[in-house]
């Protein structure tokens, strides 16, 4: 099954002073995805697919910090597959490395399909809940970060159909980066990240790793960012539906642009295309 997606992003202007950082906006996601909630119901095969889709959906940017002596506590927003998921925390300076970070993190906001795999009939949306707890330490440039995550699929009409395909998981990811300066303005940060997920089905389990490349520069009142990269994920099991193996690859690119000092020192907008 392939998908393509692009990704259009716009957050308003919004209060920013010192780490802390809370703004709003919205996306627009073009797509060719039989798996995408947001996507038609209904298909009617398993492979390209077969009709495209585009929405809109609200983003939330929050990043609020409090410093006690050596420890900072945060409460934050990642966006992954373009659900916000809320992490709370605290970083310690001086904890084994320069810096460590624990930290908690839920998404309560991400649809899935009961049952994707139908096809020429309705398909129904239910809730995947994720759960994340995890591990940062910083060392100079280096970052390592160890993070565990828990998905639970409320209604898996897809497990019960076929146990090999069940999608309760638990997913283990390890990271790490190093950040090349040059000068004040433009850093590259190349990433590598190796990641297992023991999924109920074994169909469903899989071993991966990704490799990336951001980077940004700084002039003036502008931000600009970009990066790219490359996942690959190889399945455990035949699928007893596709009747093989799965193997996943996905590449990536995103550009983004800051102006901040928009009317004040503390208002910025952030425009993204991914």
């Amino acid at each position: 099954m392939r998908a393509y997606r692009t990704l259009l992003t716009l957050l308003l202007p919004a209060a920013s002073m010192a780490e802390n950082r809370i703004g709003a906006g919205g996306a627009l996601i073009w797509g060719e995805d039989n798996n995408s909630t947001r996507s038609t119901g209904i298909i009617k095969n398993l492979g390209k697919p077969e009709d495209s889709f585009l929405r809109a959906i609200p983003l939330i940017d929050l990043n609020l910090s409090y410093r006690s002596g050596a420890n900072t506590y945060f409460l934050r927003t990642t966006t992954e597959g373009a659900t916000p998921t809320l992490q709370a925390g605290l970083k310690r300076e001086g904890f084994v490395f320069q810096s460590t970070e624990f930290y908690f993190g839920y998404n309560p906001f991400r649809r899935v399909w009961k049952d994707p795999y139908l096809v020429n009939i309705p398909r129904e949306k239910t809730y995947q809940r994720d759960y994340e707890a995890g591990i940062r330490f910083s060392q100079g440039n280096s970052s390592l970060t160890l993070k565990s995550t828990y998905s639970d699929v409320e209604d898996d009409q897809l497990g019960k159909r076929e146990r090999d395909l069940r999608r309760d998981r638990i997913l283990i990811d390890t990271g790490y980066s190093y950040t090349y300066s040059f000068g004040k303005s433009l850093r590259l940060t190349p990433s590598v990240n190796l990641r297992y997920s023991e999924a109920k089905g074994r169909a469903n389990s899989y071993a991966g790793y990704a490799l990336g490349l951001s980077g940004s520069y700084r002039t003036g009142f502008y931000l600009f960012n970009a990066g790219m990269g490359v996942e690959v994920d190889r399945y455990m099991k035949q699928d007893p539906v596709l009747l093989k193996k799965r193997k996943e690859t996905g590449y990536y690119a995103l550009v983004a642009l800051t102006r901040n000092n928009i009317f004040h020192q503390r208002i910025y907008i952030t425009s993204l295309v991914a």
